[in-house]
């Protein structure tokens, strides 16, 4: 004999004004179990994708954000991020990340100076990194409060 759960789902739809379907989808209420509830709210700044489309998204999703953080009581905060190099790869990683920003504009920066990387965030122990990538434009938000202000617009519509 199996056992049978039930689920119940959170589910909201409207239609934006170019006539898309946009749902969201939660279980149970949202922030109680789902997905709302165990992000971080951490986003990456859109210079990190390379493909045009997907930065256009980005871009986008970032303004629709902070319009809603104005209109309602979520928390965005532009924080910035620090990726740390202490091998090669990672350090062909942070060049290639580094020259994408510079394409897009971004005010990121690269710093080597073991000692520059320690005065500024100084609780990191930077005697083995190799080469650190500064992105001031990443952001933390709060997707509870995002998917309420998403459900709230919903219903206006």
């Amino acid at each position: 004999m199996g056992t049978l759960f039930e689920f119940k789902q959170f589910s909201l739809g409207c239609r934006t004004k170019r006539g898309a379907s946009v749902h969201l989808f939660e279980r149970g209420c949202i922030g109680s179990a789902g997905a709302s509830a165990m992000c971080n709210g951490v986003m990456t700044a859109p210079c990190f994708w390379w493909d045009s489309g997907t930065h256009k998204i980005v871009e986008n999703s970032l303004k629709l954000y902070e319009r809603l953080s104005q209109d309602y009581s979520i928390q965005l905060t532009k924080c910035g991020r620090v990726y740390l190099g202490e091998t090669d790869s990672t350090v062909n990683i942070i060049n290639r990340m580094y020259s994408r920003a510079k394409i897009w504009n971004d005010s990121a920066e690269l710093i080597e100076d073991p000692l520059d990387i320690s005065s500024r965030w100084p609780m990191v122990n930077a005697d083995d990194v190799k080469l650190a990538f500064y992105s001031p434009d990443d952001l933390s938000l709060d997707p509870i409060a995002l998917c309420h202000a998403f459900k709230n617009e919903c219903l206006k519509m």
